[in-house]
């Protein structure tokens, strides 16, 4: 009887044994972690673009303004807080008034460039080197601008000139999450926290006008788009100053324009995102200091993403200042084509996609640990799209009435201006989906027109002779010269050159000399030279026969004197 108690009672331990972790099992298959990154660039890009203006010269944000709407670009200017007046509009750094209007349209943004641009690098004056000026010119300069604009968060400082001393460095780091200098490098996308080149502190931002260059677009143009190729995965952080054909300009309006097209279209084609520096700040800043989380509960797919409350460095991040939506790579069912989601109350869709054999979706939240379920897009029933903004369309659910929202799916565009080999040429792209056009630029080309007759040096082909006029090429209205030819002037008299003996005169026979026309003409003359000898019966003539061949016609002028006169005219030289 023992023995069965026995091994019942081990029977029931080996029964429990196996049951709980059935029931663990069970539990827990109810909720499955699912791969989720943050990718380094928003929208899963493969590098950024974040133009900085320096010194604020409010000429150049009009036309940026401008030019921004035309390629879909955006842009930092950085301020000097001593110029930037309250009212009016006399400066050539504008007023708080007219810059606000600038920047309330969205292209642009105010950062920080000092308070009046003073030294404070080694070559500086040494009395600037005290905590007094580096309060004035870093801390009261950003306490100015976040009065002047207070919608504007003022995280970045552009160091005047590009460099600071230590002393100005300790200083300064605790105040800002960036330090842009004028180093010329390639900045990386998850820049460090040391004193050295690409780090935090010391960002390579290279100008895009070198001395070299000053007289020389095409070449300034080939070193701007090596500096966007070299961050084709990096960060891409150029200094400008002045835009346009004005005086002191370091970015010709010639050359901008090669510039901000070549970057719209690597925009267009999803290879960048171009953005102002401090979003840019944020969203790296956020991403080096940020988690994702992904799991599936109950057949929906649940992501997370927290925000450590301060960086490696030591700065805090507050999440009224960095609240940029990081990109989070998802990895979905492959039953999921469409992806929806809702923050804040607004619906918004991500279209999955494949590598290899896995299916993903890129997701923007904000990395405020908030719940965001993912769904499959099945259950709304749409309406159609309609525009939202340049950017986006929208359409509405007819049952319920929730937005959601899409970014253009645009054509390649029909051409309404052919480019040329000197003007840019147009395109309207049209959205599949909604209708929404957008004015697009077609980069000039090769296609000259040689139909220019220019009547220089330069484009002669051949000086005018005895047989033609001044010959030149045909050439485009871009300069380019042609291969055909046009006939130009009046053609040269002949030009006979030394006389020549072919038979010289005896005593008993006349003898006579050539030349011949140096064009080449064929054409010649001769003049006979008389024999030297005379008989006491023959009366004596001093008078000359001279025979005239032209064009092979033989003329004989009997005993006359006949004068050739032959009239030379002077070359023309090199107009």
């Amino acid at each position: 009887m023992a023995k069965k108690i026995i091994a019942l009672i081990v029977f029931a331990c080996t029964l429990l044994t196996l049951l709980v972790p059935v029931s663990f099992a069970a539990d827990e298959s109810s909720t499955t972690p699912i791969s989720a990154e943050i990718a380094e660039v928003y929208g899963g890009r493969d590098g950024m673009i974040s133009m900085t203006f320096d010194d604020g010269y409010y000429e150049t944000a009009v036309l940026l303004q401008e030019l921004f709407e035309q390629y879909d670009l955006y842009g930092s200017l950085m301020l000097i807080t001593q110029y930037t007046k309250l009212t009016g509009t006399g400066s050539q750094y504008g007023s708080v008034e007219g810059l606000s209007a600038l920047f309330e349209q969205g292209r642009l943004e105010p950062q920080n460039h000092s308070y009046s641009h003073t030294r404070l690098d080694s070559t500086g004056d040494p009395n600037d080197q005290t905590e007094a000026v580096f309060e004035r010119e870093m801390l009261d300069s950003k306490t100015t601008l976040e009065e002047y604009f207070p919608d504007y968060d003022f995280i970045s400082f552009a160091i005047p000139y590009g460099s600071m001393t230590d002393a100005a460095h300790q200083y300064g780091n605790p105040i800002y999450y960036a330090l842009r200098t004028t180093g010329i490098g390639v900045q990386s996308l998850d820049p460090g926290f040391s004193n050295s080149y690409g780090s935090w502190n010391k960002m390579y931002s290279p100008g895009v006008m070198q001395p070299q260059y000053r007289e020389d677009p095409d070449a300034q143009w080939t070193w701007i788009k090596k500096c966007i190729d070299d961050a084709a995965n990096s960060w891409y952080l150029p200094i400008i100053h002045r835009v346009g054909d004005v005086e002191n300009t370091d970015l010709p309006l010639e050359v901008a324009h090669k510039m901000f097209s070549y970057i719209s279209d690597l925009q267009t084609e999803g290879k960048v995102w171009v953005t102002t520096y401090s979003n840019a700040i944020k969203y790296v800043r956020e991403r080096q200091n940020s988690y994702a989380q992904a799991w599936e509960e109950d057949g929906v797919i649940h992501l997370r993403v927290t925000m450590n409350e301060y960086t490696e460095d030591n700065k805090p991040l507050p999440l009224d200042v960095f609240n940029h939506p990081l990109t989070v790579k998802v990895n979905v069912p492959s039953s999921y084509g469409t992806v929806r989601y809702t923050i804040d109350g607004v619906e918004h869709t991500a279209k999955a996609f494949s590598e290899g054999d896995e299916n993903y979706v890129y997701v923007n939240v904000r990395p405020d640990g908030s719940d965001i379920k993912l769904r499959i897009d099945s259950t709304h029933t749409y309406g159609e799209w309609t525009k939202h903004d340049a950017d986006y369309h929208e359409r509405v659910c007819t049952d319920c009435g929730v937005l959601n929202y899409g970014a253009h799916n645009w054509d390649e565009g029909t051409v309404v201006e052919e480019a040329t080999c000197m003007d840019e040429g147009l395109k309207i792209c049209t959205c599949l989906d909604c209708g929404e056009t957008s004015e697009r630029t077609v980069d000039t080309n090769d296609n000259h027109s040689f139909t220019v007759e220019r009547k220089t040096a330069a484009y002669r082909a051949e000086e005018a002779n005895c047989q033609h006029g001044d010959i030149y090429y045909y050439s485009c209205a871009c300069g380019e010269k042609g291969t055909e030819t046009f006939e130009s002037g009046k053609k040269e008299e002949h030009e006979f050159g030394k006389w020549k003996y072919p038979k010289p005169a005896t005593e008993t026979e006349d003898g006579y000399k050539e030349r011949v026309c140096e064009y080449g003409c064929g054409e010649f003359e001769r003049e006979v030279i008389p024999k030297t000898g005379t008989s006491d019966t023959e009366p004596k003539n001093t008078m000359t026969t001279v025979i005239i061949i032209a064009a092979g016609a033989v003329v004989l002028v009997g005993a006359a004197v006949v004068t050739i006169v032959i009239v030379k005219k002077k070359k023309k030289t090199a107009e």
